[in-house]
């Protein structure tokens, strides 16, 4: 972590297209812009993360099922906060979601500890259209359990920016990756960064991550919901999150959402 002290970073309020962000997202070099890749670790006891789970999404795809797995946060009783990507329909009858089960309290997707709660509503972010043709701001998706958890304390969404500096913590379930053989099996994981740099709607941390940590929680310094992981490291490139901002809140009011 790098010391000195935390500054507010400068936002801009252009709205980059996507061609910008992902050559800024597969360019740009951590080691010139603020030190040492931090690795993700096991966590140890799935108790010190209770409100983090992770999701089965059922799918049909091409006239057969699949399941994906994705990271999610509950923020409120009964509404969990994840990707857009992990649970949107783009395709249409070809590849849409049938439903999605949200798993709490299990360190691996695996394990048969914890509990299970079918979604009850899906919602998202208007405008999205998938990888191909869409923005990275519309990235983000709200999911209505069936029923509220128990026992699970929700985790505060953020009202402030990232800090340059700052330390931010993603947390999920990343699994097989063949660049990134750190990563074994869809486990939950942690890793504490510095922000490296804030774009009008994300923020980069120094922290290597990995397929099926998106969705996951992007802790603060106080322990809040700054982002949404919305996209995996390759090589040297640094995590990124779509900002918990005015426009992502005001569209999680509007689903229902009153945290």
């Amino acid at each position: 972590m790098n010391g000195g002290p935390v500054k507010p970073i400068r936002r801009c309020n252009r709205h980059y297209p996507i061609y910008f962000r992902l050559l800024f997202h597969l360019t740009s070099n951590p080691l010139e812009m603020g030190g040492i890749m931090e690795e993700m670790t096991r966590v140890a006891d799935a108790g010190k993360y209770p409100a983090v789970c992770h999701l089965h999404i059922k799918r049909r795809k091409i006239g057969r099922k699949k399941e994906a797995i994705g990271s999610g946060v509950l923020i409120a009783p009964q509404y969990v906060l994840t990707a857009a990507h992990n649970c949107s329909s783009f395709g249409g009858r070809f590849n849409y979601v049938r439903h999605i089960d949200v798993r709490f309290g299990q360190l691996s997707v695996d394990s048969d500890d914890g509990s299970s709660i079918k979604s009850e509503a899906l919602f998202i972010a208007p405008g999205y259209r998938g990888w191909f043709g869409s923005n990275f701001r519309r990235d983000f998706a709200l999911i209505r359990l069936s029923q509220p958890v128990e026992g699970v304390e929700p985790v505060r969404i953020a009202n402030r920016d990232p800090m340059q500096g700052e330390p931010m913590t993603p947390i999920g379930y990343p699994g097989d990756d063949r660049e990134n053989p750190h990563f074994d099996g869809y486990t939950m994981f942690e890793a504490t960064g510095d922000t490296l740099d804030l774009l009008p709607d994300e923020v980069r941390y120094n922290v290597n991550t990995a397929t099926g940590l998106s969705g996951g929680a992007v802790l603060n310094g106080d322990g809040e919901v700054a982002a949404v992981h919305t996209r995996s490291a390759r090589g040297v490139a640094p995590g990124v999150g779509r900002v918990v901002d005015d426009f992502l809140v005001r569209q999680l009011r509007s689903w229902g959402w009153t945290g």
